[in-house]
């Protein structure tokens, strides 16, 4: 019922899929470029997809729960923006556990 509900109200109107497009392109160009930073011009043999994958549904599943995309566009403050980096460092700290708990 809940899951239902969230999905729902997400696909209420176009700005809410806008703003989740804009947030998972943003985490996917900041794994990118701490790949980038991290293997300098070598980050092609070190990426994988399951980076994107595991935290994409990481970040994607507490985006949805902490209900980020029903904040107004218009009147985003400085505790919307908390509120987004917290649910990034959530899902930051699940998908380290999932790759500590998975070895790789």
């Amino acid at each position: 019922m809940f899951r239902e509900n969230v999905i729902t109200e997400l696909f209420s109107n176009k700005r809410n899929i806008v703003k989740l497009i804009i947030d998972l392109g943003t985490v996917f160009t900041g794994i990118f470029l701490g790949l980038l930073v991290r293997f300098e011009g070598k980050w092609e043999e070190h990426v994988e997809s399951s980076y994107f994958i595991v935290y994409g549904i990481a970040f994607l599943c507490f985006y949805l729960i902490r209900k980020n995309s029903m904040k107004s566009w218009s009147y985003t403050n400085s505790l919307d923006v908390l509120n987004l980096t917290a649910t990034n460092f959530v899902a930051l700290i699940v998908t380290l556990a999932y790759y500590a708990v998975s070895r790789q």
